[in-house]
């Protein structure tokens, strides 16, 4: 019977395809003023236009985004901004990087330099092939604090690294909050504790540019409003971003492709400050 259900619904997809073509391929590519997605605030008119897409349209033709010229698209809403870097965040997970093909696709990186107080195996190769092609780059640090104690440890560590590899930091220093387990359990963080690990962090390295990266729904609901305005970085996997905060890089995919490298990558847009 599943299968029977799944051959109709290709058979109409492809009905609505043939007697109303434009309907499913229009695609809105100019820059308009209303529809435009200013930097981390919330687009009214492109959430409606999206919206009210006929429910065959949405599923035959989703929405993708894409950089051209140092703006930022989507193929729905069209234009989402006009001043902006296309970053690309790196881990270990990636293996082997062809990094002179990457410089030619992207305006900076994001590496990894850990997780917890354990370096990213792959940090030493990485950060060498970053400074060799001259690509600007940024760090991160991946957290498993659980108070205080431990997030100066991260600090700690953090710092250490920065001086070993003599790193420059240009695109900035980020620590990656985000709910984890343990042992198959997870550790469960009240907002206090979130906002004693990470003003730990941050007034440990004031000496640098620190500030965290997380994704949406950590946001709104484990971090206080107090701790929400160290947040520049955030993940949301979706056609447009809708917090009304100010963030400096939106996360919008962790299925990116980018030549060079072989794995799915996360790639992110940085608005740029006039």
């Amino acid at each position: 019977m599943r299968k029977l259900f799944v051959i109709l619904f290709i058979l109409t997809g492809c009905l609505i395809l043939l007697l109303n073509p434009k309907k499913t391929t229009e695609i809105i590519l100019e820059p308009n003023p209303l529809i435009i997605t200013l930097p981390n605030r919330l687009n009214v008119v492109a959430t409606k236009m999206y919206s009210e897409r006929p429910r065959d349209v949405q599923l035959l033709n989703k929405s993708y985004s894409y950089f051209e010229n140092g703006k930022f698209y989507n193929s729905v809403t069209g234009l989402v901004s006009d001043n902006t870097k296309k970053i690309i965040d790196i881990s270990s997970y990636q293996g082997t990087i062809d990094f002179s093909k990457v410089k030619e696709e992207v305006d900076g990186i994001i590496l990894r330099i850990g997780f917890g107080t354990n370096l990213d195996s792959r940090l030493e190769e990485y950060i060498t092939e970053l400074k060799d092609k001259k690509i600007p780059y940024g760090i991160y640090l991946y957290s498993y604090a659980e108070n205080k104690i431990e997030a100066l440890n991260e600090a700690k560590f953090t710092e250490e690294i920065i001086k070993k590899y003599n790193l420059d930091p240009t695109l900035g220093v980020y620590y990656d909050i985000e709910e984890f387990y343990i042992n198959g359990h997870k550790i469960n963080i009240t907002k206090d504790t979130y906002q004693k690990i990470i003003e730990t962090y941050i007034n440990y390295l004031e000496d640098y540019q620190v500030s965290v990266y997380t994704y949406s729904k950590l946001y709104k609901y484990k971090l206080n409003e107090e701790t929400k305005k160290y947040v520049t970085w955030i993940a949301q996997y979706n056609y447009t971003f809708n917090y009304q905060e100010t963030y400096n890089m939106w996360q919008y995919t962790n299925s990116g492709k980018i030549d060079g490298i072989n794995t799915n990558v996360d790639i992110n847009v940085m608005f740029v400050k006039e």
